[in-house]
């Protein structure tokens, strides 16, 4: 999915922010959110909870690492800001996720329900693209080096 340039532009001109909304259904909104000043980050919200929070798209990449990876057999994972930890009580499974560092959140931990869990793996994967590209812009933002890197061609 390609960088919504023309949002983007509007969050500069505004001298604020524009929301690009990528998964909406009845219990959760995620989107991607386009700064003024050239970042990006990802709110979701848990509509049935009343929660909503931002996290910088380094550890919406991690939540996404990490989530689809945690099992009955490795009840506890994490990735650089992100740590999953499975629950099993009787009959329910629950998930606390926790979302700590980077530049928009400081700490967040919520305990999901294995439906929720479900519904967050989905908007996950509609978000996936979009997020990847705008974490790849601001990396090119703050590494300069970055912009128009190619691979060298190989010798002959």
């Amino acid at each position: 999915m390609p960088h919504n340039d023309a949002l983007h532009q509007l969050a500069v001109e505004s001298g604020d922010y524009a929301d690009e909304i990528l998964f909406d259904e009845e219990q959760v909104l995620a989107s991607l959110i386009h700064f003024a000043d050239g970042s990006h980050g990802v709110r979701l919200d848990l509509l049935d909870r009343g929660f909503s929070f931002v996290v910088d798209t380094p550890a919406w990449t991690d939540l996404d690492t990490v989530l689809f990876e945690i099992s009955e057999s490795e009840p506890t994972l994490g990735s650089g800001y992100v740590t999953v930890e499975r629950e099993d009580d009787g009959d329910e499974v629950g998930f606390r996720v926790t979302i700590q560092g980077g530049d928009v959140v400081g700490r967040v931990s919520v305990i999901l329900f294995d439906d929720e869990v479900e519904l967050l793996k989905r908007a996950i994967l509609a978000c996936r693209d979009a997020v990847e590209t705008a974490d790849t812009l601001d990396h090119e933002d703050q590494i300069p080096a970055l912009r128009g890197f190619s691979a060298p061609e190989p010798s002959e």
